[in-house]
Parts: C-alpha cells; sequence; structure tokens
C-alpha cells in the first residue's frame, strides 16, 4: 500500500485482507498511510471496501489537499497554524511520486525551500532521483536545487541516489535521470572550475 501498488492491494483485499488494518511500523491506519502519501487510487479502493475515516491532523489534511494538487483548498489552509504541518515532508513525498503539480504548490504557496529535508534528511532532488522522476529532477534544477547536499546515513547526493537506484532497480526513466544529474554536476563543476 505504501508502495501505491493499486493492484497488489486490490488482490489483498478482494481475498480478505482488512481495510482498516494498520501499518506495523508507524500504526497509522492503511487509509491514513495512502492519503498521506498520495496514493489515491489505493484510498478509494480502501474506502470501497470499508474503510473508517482517516484521523488526520489539520496539518495532515493540508498535505493531502497539496498532494492532490487543490490549490485553492491548499491556499485556504494556510491561512492558519496547523496542527501536524510538515511542508518539508509534502515536499519530498511529491518528489518522489513524481507529482509535479504538488511539487509546485509546496515551492510556490507553501513556501517550502527547494533544499528542505525530511526527518530523514533526504531533499526532495534526492527522493526525485532514487525514484527515476526526470520532470521533478528538472523542475528542482531549474530552481537550484543543490547537487551536493549529503543524506545523513549513505553520506549519498542526489546523483548518488539515482546511480544507486539505476544499480538496483534498472529502468530507461531512472537511467535518463541519473544522466540528467551527472550533465548537470559536470556543468556545475566546469563553471565552478572557470
Amino acid at each position: 500500500m505504501k508502495q501505491g501498488f493499486a493492484e497488489r492491494v486490490a488482490l489483498l483485499l478482494v481475498h480478505g485482507a482488512s481495510a482498516n488494518g494498520r501499518d506495523f511500523y508507524n500504526k497509522r491506519t492503511h487509509l491514513e498511510n495512502a492519503l498521506l502519501l498520495g496514493h489515491d487510487v489505493v484510498a478509494k479502493m480502501l474506502v470501497d471496501h470499508g474503510a473508517k475515516s482517516p484521523a488526520l491532523s489539520a496539518g495532515e489534511e493540508l498535505r493531502v489537499a497539496c498532494l492532490r494538487g487543490h490549490e485553492e483548498q491548499v491556499r485556504r489552509l494556510t491561512t492558519a497554524t496547523l496542527e501536524g504541518r510538515d511542508d518539508e515532508a509534502t515536499l519530498v513525498v511529491a518528489a518522489q511520486q513524481g507529482n509535479l503539480r504538488a511539487l509546485r504548490l509546496c515551492l510556490d504557496v507553501l513556501g517550502a525551500s527547494v533544499d528542505a529535508t525530511n526527518d530523514k534528511g533526504l531533499t526532495a532532488l534526492h527522493a526525485a532521483a532514487g525514484n527515476g522522476q526526470r520532470l521533478v529532477v528538472d523542475e528542482l534544477l531549474g530552481r537550484g536545487a543543490s547537487l551536493t547536499i549529503r543524506d545523513p546515513v549513505h553520506r549519498g547526493t542526489p546523483l548518488d541516489h539515482a546511480r544507486w537506484a539505476v544499480r538496483t532497480w534498472p529502468t530507461p526513466e531512472r537511467a535518463d535521470v541519473a544522466r540528467a544529474l551527472e550533465a548537470a554536476s559536470a556543468a556545475t563543476n566546469t563553471a565552478a572550475d572557470g
């Protein structure tokens, strides 16, 4: 469910998995996790199979509105101080999912920094690079995202994340992102040398 694999979720639900189950690690319901990760198709499946209404904070409602691309609702919700608001986490999830509209809302409406990090120390560029999200990578690079920020666990740059993803889960999209980041890194190094 957290990966957005709708076909697998459908198969599990048909074979008796509970739509009201909870994640072992974060203890959130499956529906809450689907909404907070921007997996609307999975969320709808869970609701159709009887999932109870989620218990989201006002800040989490903002995140869901942003991931759905509801600009008017995002603007309305940002007028107040919201419990549970985490614009950086929303930005990174939008980047990971390739959700360009939500990414732009995070940057332009919520005012998130292009180099903001989530609770794991990852930037949006790390997340997009590791998931082969070329349009998001291009958008972030166009907005001046840093190519040199290293994650605190593996000490990897966004290019390192892209290269690792190509080796681990090779796809044409991931290879394309790695090439784009290599070119951007080379251009940055050339400019710094000159």
